[in-house]
């Protein structure tokens, strides 16, 4: 019998501790969780210990980056892949310089761009991703806009869509009368929009969704919204629902781990947003049947298709609030739109495909069946 070769070692590298806030860290560590239970991998992740690399910090992310590298050297990875941030891009590509090996290093692109960046950010980081085995990006339309962060554009950028695991809790589990109650929210119908309030495109999107609140409130007076995330634009948000007339019926959290309780207490789920790649928050909506309404921004067209397993609007408050009060006042439709739209999630939208397609690009193979 043939032996067989030994399974690639794998990394991921993070500037930010897995327990971190975050759709990155979300979608690596549910990544590292079915990559380790199909396939011969024991993904090994180098992260920091805290968030020091910010954007605008240069010195900062030189040094994560050194650590990383020195990391590396004594683990000898064969595949290294880095997420969004260009100074562990840079790490991967000095380790391989430096192992004097072949390393396969991935970067997958999260956060869909806006606005170019400047021109010698743009060559810098072109000139890295020419030299990654593999480009993947979360969304189609964030493929399409990498001109914008990347000179020259590069080629064949793989899609890979995120995915999504939440439990499905009834409206009257413990963990949900005990957030309500905690909160002080009342029983009337609630919007739920999960996102951090951290990007100015969108919390832009948030006062879209408040002032949409205020329109829908002239015809449901208990309505309430429920915005979990919190961020550092938070202060922002609070001032901005005061402005719209809706403070005392919009309640703000912090980001919560577990968005399953927050999720039970929604009749309808917003992603209002002026910028947004894959969102995870909007697959665990629709994961757990919630029937949502979501901006045509980004990649968010990719996840739903109008009319059938939520519903897609412009980013007009009056829209907004037109298809919101459809769904508010029709349970039934209601109803259909979420049943379809878990069954899209289940279909299209699971952390065992997610493996799957990032299995083909690192090489991995399926662990062996016990056929006993």
């Amino acid at each position: 019998m043939t032996a067989r070769n030994p399974a690639p070692r794998l990394v991921t590298l993070l500037p930010f501790p897995l327990s971190s806030k975050g759709g990155i860290t979300t979608f690596v560590r549910n990544l590292t969780e079915a990559l380790a239970s199909e396939f011969e991998a024991e993904p090994l992740l180098i992260a920091s210990e805290k968030f020091t690399a910010r954007s605008g910090r240069p010195m900062a992310q030189l040094k994560v980056a050194a650590r990383q590298v020195l990391a590396m050297l004594r683990t000898q990875p064969d595949i290294v892949h880095t997420h969004e941030h260009p100074a562990l891009l840079g790490a991967a590509i000095a380790y391989g310089v430096l192992a004097r090996r072949r390393v396969r290093v991935v970067h997958t692109v999260h956060v869909h761009p806006t606005r170019p960046r400047r021109l010698w950010r743009r060559l810098v980081l072109g000139w890295m991703l020419r030299r990654c085995w593999s480009v993947t990006a979360v969304a189609s339309a964030t493929a399409a806009h990498l001109d914008l962060i990347a000179t020259p554009r590069p080629r064949g950028v793989r899609v890979i869509h995120g995915a999504a695991s939440v439990h499905r809790r009834a409206a009257t589990d413990v963990s949900v009368a005990t957030l309500r109650r905690a909160l002080r929210m009342g029983t009337g119908p609630t919007i739920c929009q999960i996102s951090p309030l951290n990007l100015p495109d969108k919390v832009s999107g948030v006062a879209r969704l408040l002032a949409a609140t205020a329109l829908i409130r002239e015809r449901v007076p208990d309505v309430q919204l429920l915005l979990v995330g919190g961020g550092d634009l938070r202060g922002k948000v609070e001032l901005t629902a005061r402005r719209a007339g809706v403070a005392d019926c919009t309640y703000l959290t912090d980001y919560v781990d577990d968005v399953s309780a927050a999720l039970a207490l929604a009749d309808v789920y917003c992603q209002i947003t002026l910028q947004d790649a894959c969102p995870l928050s909007l697959l665990e909506a629709m994961c757990v049947a919630k029937p949502v309404v979501a901006s045509r921004t980004g990649g968010i067209p990719e996840l739903v298709t109008d009319g059938v397993d939520g519903i897609l609007v412009s980013n007009d408050p009056q829209d907004i609030a037109d298809r919101v009060l459809a769904l508010v006042l029709d349970p039934a439709r209601a109803l259909e739109i979420g049943e379809r739209a878990a069954e899209t999630v289940q279909k299209r939208f699971t952390w065992q495909r997610v493996a799957e397609e990032f299995a083909v690009l690192y090489g991995l193979r399926r662990q062996p069946r016990d056929l006993t």
